[in-house]
């Protein structure tokens, strides 16, 4: 069996804001991509940070992101999140993406949809939030 090789690791913050269920939204200053959270080796995408916006509760919320293997071996991706702030957001948001696993082929470029789900019952001290996504090229 081949050891896999992990050849690219890219992270970006995003952040949001929950629409309060009685009609109000909590408006925010805070300015998306101040974290320097990226970090890409043999891989880059076209963004390196995601406004979800104002999200509500029940809502889905998507953001399509290029991703291009600029390595030289052919790679599949994997995703994590980290660093929820407020921790608690962990439990009522939900990322998923479209991404099968394909391959991405050195030089080629592959369009990845990221879906946010806020869970219909959000806990209401959560107004705002951020976390990270670390995307990792594994050599295929």
């Amino acid at each position: 069996m081949k050891p896999l090789k992990k050849v690219a690791i890219f992270a970006f913050a995003v952040w949001g804001l929950f629409a309060l269920p009685y009609g109000y939204a909590i408006l925010s200053a805070a300015k998306v991509g101040n974290t320097g959270n990226l970090q890409a080796v043999g891989v880059t995408t076209d963004i390196n940070s995601i406004n979800w916006g104002i999200i509500t509760p029940g809502q889905t919320k998507t953001q399509l992101v290029i991703v291009t293997n600029t390595g030289n071996q052919p790679v599949t991706l994997t995703m994590e999140t980290s660093n929820w702030n407020p921790a608690l957001a962990s439990s009522c948001l939900t990322l998923t993406w479209d991404y099968d696993a394909e391959t991405i082929l050195p030089q080629q470029s592959q369009t990845v949809q990221f879906s946010l789900t806020v869970s219909t019952d959000p806990d209401p001290s959560i107004t705002t939030f951020s976390f990270d996504i670390t995307l990792t090229g594994i050599q295929a």
